[in-house]
């Protein structure tokens, strides 16, 4: 929340909080849960009550990298700490700007929030602006920022806003502490049925192998919640669940949840995502059945699709009928660059390509597709390499994470050739 004037007078007593002061990594728990590298921050004791903060982003281009200074001071409202920040500079791609530099009508506002101090571990939080509006009159607050008189302003947060005035938070770790978990831990602790705390969570767990907490989370999520905008959820918790279940190997389950969401929107034919999940749980028969089902559907084909169903041909010992089905689907196929040239390379019709894996592609999962048509066409060396590429580099959350993990276990599993009979 901001407000044009301060949440303090000279006349207040400012609150010294030595905890706050040093070198502090800023994370939320969006990338604490992505595993993401926090921003720096400084915090050096000024006046008392009062501290310069230094922030620097964690931005290796230069043309976005933006550094800020800022003084934030503390005040005691009731049994609760609230900060008042404003901007003293900031440099952005190296330029210096400072608020004298804004244009005519600019004015620099004070940002009003929540400050809990622990040892080594600062929680803090901005006030949710829809709150100011309901609980303000009107004619104190315009477009999210209070504009009433200072004593007003401690007036409305004198009593203690409830949770529901709690906008964003952010956390100060240590360096070199594990700040992750020890976010996830803190935001489960604080809202444990709170949607978008279980998303987050939920992913934190699947990255760090902590599958059955993964599953226990969402799970109690699909029980206590709808999906929606207002809600945190922007897609059916079902799948969630369906996802965190694929990586226990638990295929039915998935499956199920899967077609309970499906239920809610069924815009879209699922039996080809479906098919991808009998691939992953190795009964190619039905996957190779499904993908036809899709396809009568109307399901619009795709590289990813029409390499899945060649190789659930080739694994079953059809490779005949696997080659004319690539032949003729590849024939057929109308796509976009990027699909055609999967599609050409994945099945060896680019002569000398040698895979250059962006993180797109490796996150994607054209990687393991890739992986999968080199296998089916028996040049594991290629194979492999791509699925290292996605086990060193993707994102352990991601369905392409765990498509790798089970075609790596499977390529190890194959008897070696021996290169005596060839």
């Amino acid at each position: 929340m901001a407000s044009v004037r301060p949440l303090y007078t000279s006349d207040d007593k400012l609150v010294s909080e030595p905890r706050l002061e040093g070198e502090w990594v800023s994370k939320t728990l969006e990338n604490a849960s992505a595993g993401e590298t926090g921003n720096h921050w400084r915090v050096t004791a000024d006046k008392p009550g009062c501290y310069t903060v230094d922030t620097q982003d964690n931005e290796q281009s230069k043309e976005k990298a933006r550094e800020a200074s800022y003084q934030g001071c503390l005040l005691n409202l009731g049994n609760k700490t609230f900060f008042d920040s404003t901007l003293r500079t900031m440099k952005v791609a190296g330029k210096d700007v400072a608020p004298q530099d804004m244009g005519d009508g600019m004015i620099s506002v004070h940002l009003i929030g929540r400050v809990w101090a622990q040892q080594d571990f600062i929680r803090m939080a901005d006030l949710n602006a829809k709150w100011l509006e309901s609980n303000s009159p009107e004619a104190q607050h315009t477009n999210g920022v209070f504009t009433g008189p200072t004593q007003e302003l401690k007036n409305l947060l004198g009593p203690g806003p409830d949770e529901a005035a709690v906008g964003a938070i952010w956390y100060l770790c240590r360096p070199g502490a594990d700040c992750d978990a020890r976010v996830v831990a803190d935001a489960l602790a604080r809202d444990p049925d709170d949607l978008h705390v279980i998303e987050g969570a939920g992913f934190f767990f699947l990255r760090h192998g902590d599958y059955d907490r993964s599953v226990a989370l969402f799970r109690h999520c699909v029980e206590k919640c709808q999906p929606g905008s207002d809600s945190g959820f922007t897609i059916d918790p079902h799948v969630y669940l369906g996802y965190a279940l694929l990586f226990k190997r638990d295929f039915a389950g998935a499956r199920k949840e899967f077609m309970l969401a499906h239920k809610q929107d069924s815009k879209d034919p699922i039996e080809g995502f479906l098919a991808i999940t009998y691939f992953l749980e190795g009964n190619y028969a039905e996957a190779h059945r499904l993908s036809g089902v899709a396809r009568q559907a109307g399901a619009q084909d795709s590289p990813q699709e029409i390499i899945l169903d060649y190789a659930s041909l080739v694994r079953m010992g059809k490779a005949k009928q696997a080659e004319a089905l690539l032949a003729e689907r590849s024939a057929k196929f109308i796509g976009n660059d990027d699909e055609h040239l999967l599609l050409l390379r994945a099945t060896g019709r680019i002569k000398d390509f040698t895979p250059q894996w962006k993180d797109s592609d490796v996150n994607e999962g054209d990687t393991v597709f890739y992986a999968i048509a080199r296998a089916a066409q028996g040049d594991t060396a290629a194979a492999r390499q791509a699925l290292e590429a996605t086990l060193q580099r993707g994102d352990k959350a991601l369905p392409g994470f765990l498509g790798a993990t089970i075609e790596m276990e499977r390529l190890n599993a194959r008897p070696p050739v021996n290169k005596s009979k060839q």
